[in-house]
């Protein structure tokens, strides 16, 4: 079984990676971080890349929501002016909160992906994300 310079197996290394991606992002970034800068195993990186890549995914969808959130309020402010004196006011927003559903949609299958692979990576193992994994055999 592989070590880190840490002391501990590759895999339970990556498996921390992951499962400090569920729990919180700052942990997860200083010790992907981590990962990245000091060991030297090239699986591991990957993985610390991989982890990192599906939060960043996340927060980018949960980021283009907000910004129709934004758009919207942006709209609606005008819709204020105009509509001011009439009785009738008319409001924009997302159909049926949409934009709640999707997050939590994304934010579902994150923490389900970041736990599968976490429990995958105590053998060394992962499951293909073909469009991060592609990423990832590019710039590695």
């Amino acid at each position: 079984m592989q070590k880190t310079k840490a002391g501990i197996s590759v895999g339970l290394m990556a498996a921390l990676v992951y499962f400090f991606g569920i729990i919180s992002i700052t942990p997860m970034i200083l010790l992907a971080g981590y990962v990245i800068v000091r060991e030297d195993d090239e699986w591991l990186k990957k993985s610390a890349v991989k982890a990192l890549m599906i939060v960043v995914i996340y927060y980018i969808v949960s980021g283009i929501l907000g910004l129709g959130d934004n758009i919207f309020a942006f709209f609606n402010y005008f819709l204020g002016i105009i509509y001011s004196n009439k009785e009738k006011y008319l409001y924009m927003d997302y159909p049926m909160s949409f934009d709640s559903f999707i997050i939590n949609l994304v934010s579902l299958v994150k923490n389900l992906l970041l736990l599968i692979l976490g429990f995958k990576a105590f053998a060394q193992k992962s499951i293909k994300l073909p469009m991060v994994d592609q990423f990832i055999n590019k710039h590695m």
